[in-house]
């Protein structure tokens, strides 16, 4: 999954949290761009969904898109941040 969808699928799951869709509307729009998100930007927008129960929501729905969702934007995270741990 490209990182434009996977913060496309939460800013459309996001509707009923103001803050939340602004965030993944940034993140995706920064893809989109072909600009880098930084580290701390990507883990509050995974926390901040989990917290809003978007993630669980969209797990129940489709189990599949939502592995795809959170393995790229882990990665992601991982990538960009200043320690990696993912190999």
């Amino acid at each position: 999954m490209e990182l434009k969808a996977a913060a496309r699928i939460l800013m459309d799951e996001s509707t009923g949290h103001p803050e939340l869709r602004r965030t993944a509307q940034y993140v995706h729009d920064e893809y989109a761009a072909g600009r880098t998100v930084e580290h701390d930007t990507l883990v509050a927008l995974l926390g901040d969904a989990a917290v809003a129960g978007v993630l669980t929501s969209y797990r129940e729905r489709d189990p599949q898109g939502h592995e795809d969702m959170i393995v790229t934007l882990v990665r992601e995270a991982d990538r960009v941040s200043p320690d990696p741990v993912l190999v």
